[in-house]
């Protein structure tokens, strides 16, 4: 086992998703039942306020000392409640009941099901399961996988498979070891509920298996190149495509297969797919740039002896529809909040103008009062999972990189040029909730 795999395995001790594929207990049974409650409420922090309130008055009211010795610390309890109540509301860290109690919507599943499913999951099930890095050498790095309903329900189907890559903080590494990061593969079915997504996609009859590998470690920002941190390129396009295809089940191809991703995982989502246009033929970047923005530094990415400004080229989306005909196969779709970073905002609607103007199909928008948030990557991801279903549920277009209509399913934006920065509106489909910032990658 490499030095990078252990640190990962040691990150995720204690996961649930890694050591516990139990079936739910009766208290995460009873929190299922309200797991939809939204705990974005402001009222909530005047409850607890106003109980506080009532303590304190008791403390004058009631004259025995012994009742100080219950009212100080429920007054205490509730201010501390309140506070954080008034935190979550501001900053969206949890943002339903379920979430707060950390109970899956999924039913928690076991790696045997992929090969050996048994019983029924009206909800679909996420189990871990561990991918080598045999050719890009990064190590055996665990993954979660989502399963749909039809895969226990029907043993013979095959279904096509989206890729979803995390952000940066991403799966911690030597500085924080064994606790448990922001991002990860984990936060694709924690924090963005893209299980959710894809069970709405299954309802519709375009259910998708979902693989979310590990893209980077806590301590790196890896940008999902092949670089100074390893070749984490190579793993993402040949070793997690080769493991999906040990599995006759997946499909694989372009025609049935596509990315997604937030932030980071955003970026390395669209350069991948546009490098690969053999594997992949949709691609979601959601918050992400669209070329290397390496925390450190550009020059600090690659390794030694890399000639720097020609290998960034090969990373830059634009510069690849620019050169690469065959990446104009691939379906984008792309999301940015508008109170996201302007230079953020530029990148997607520079790419959105150059490859729309070469026939390349682009869904692309701006969220109006939306940040760099999770909250707003649920939101995002609940739109573009069905969207990228629908289409890996079809032949793909036989006029290569031509736009089509009936690549735009009902309900969901089509692409409206803005002409004063390039990008793109939501004109149908919809309407997004305005949700508090929730905490994000640092960069």
């Amino acid at each position: 086992m490499t030095v990078t795999a252990a640190l990962v395995e040691s990150a995720l001790a204690g996961s649930r998703l890694a050591d516990d594929p139990n079936p739910l207990n009766w208290w995460e049974q009873m929190i299922r039942q309200y797991e939809n409650v939204s705990i974005l409420q402001w009222w909530i922090v005047a409850v607890f306020g106003a109980v506080a309130l009532f303590f304190v008055v008791m403390m004058f009211v009631v004259k025995r000392k012994w009742w100080l010795f219950l009212f100080i610390p429920l007054t205490l309890v509730c201010l501390v409640a309140g506070a954080a109540a008034a935190v979550n509301v501001k900053f969206g860290y949890f943002q339903t009941v379920g979430q707060l109690f950390k109970v899956p919507k999924y039913d928690p599943g076991q790696a045997e099901d992929i090969k050996d499913p048994k019983g029924s999951h009206p909800r679909g099930s996420v189990v871990p399961v561990t991918i080598p890095g045999e050719i890009s050498g990064v190590g055996d790095l665990p993954a979660s996988v989502y399963l749909p309903p039809q895969y226990y329900d029907n043993p013979d189907q095959q279904f096509p498979v989206l890729y979803m890559y995390h952000g940066v903080p991403g799966v911690p590494g030597v500085q924080i070891p064994g606790m448990s990061g922001t991002d990860g593969p984990e936060s694709m079915f924690s924090a963005t509920d893209v299980d959710g997504a894809a069970l709405v996609a299954a309802q519709q009859g375009h259910p998708v298996v979902l693989v979310a590998p590990v893209v980077s470690l806590l301590t790196q920002d890896s940008e999902c190149v092949d670089g100074s941190q390893g070749k984490w390129q190579t793993y993402l396009s040949v070793d997690v495509i080769n493991w999906a295809k040990s599995n006759p089940r997946f499909l694989t191809g372009a025609e049935h297969s596509g990315t997604g991703g937030f932030s980071m995982g955003g970026f390395c989502s669209i350069v991948t797919a546009l490098r690969n246009p053999d594997v992949f033929s949709v691609v979601g970047n959601l918050s992400g740039t669209t070329s290397p923005d390496y925390m450190l530094g550009n020059d600090k990415l690659f390794s030694a002896g890399q000639d720097m400004a020609a290998t960034l080229l090969t990373y830059d989306a634009i510069h690849i529809v620019n050169t690469d005909p065959k990446s104009h196969s691939v379906r984008v779709w792309q999301d940015v909040g508008a109170n996201d970073a302007p230079t953020l905002i530029q990148m997607q609607g520079q790419f959105d103008q150059t490859a729309s103007g070469l026939g390349m199909t682009v869904v692309s928008n701006v969220e109006p009062n939306q940040q760099h948030t999770f909250t707003f990557w649920t939101a995002a991801f609940a739109q573009y999972i069905p969207w990228a279903a629908d289409l890996l549920h079809k032949p793909l277009p036989v006029t290569e990189g031509a736009a089509s209509s009936s690549e735009t399913p009902s309900g969901v934006a089509s692409r409206t040029a803005t002409a004063s920065s390039g990008s793109a509106t939501r004109t149908s489909g919809t309407p997004r909730p305005t949700a508090s910032p929730t905490a994000s990658r640092s960069r």
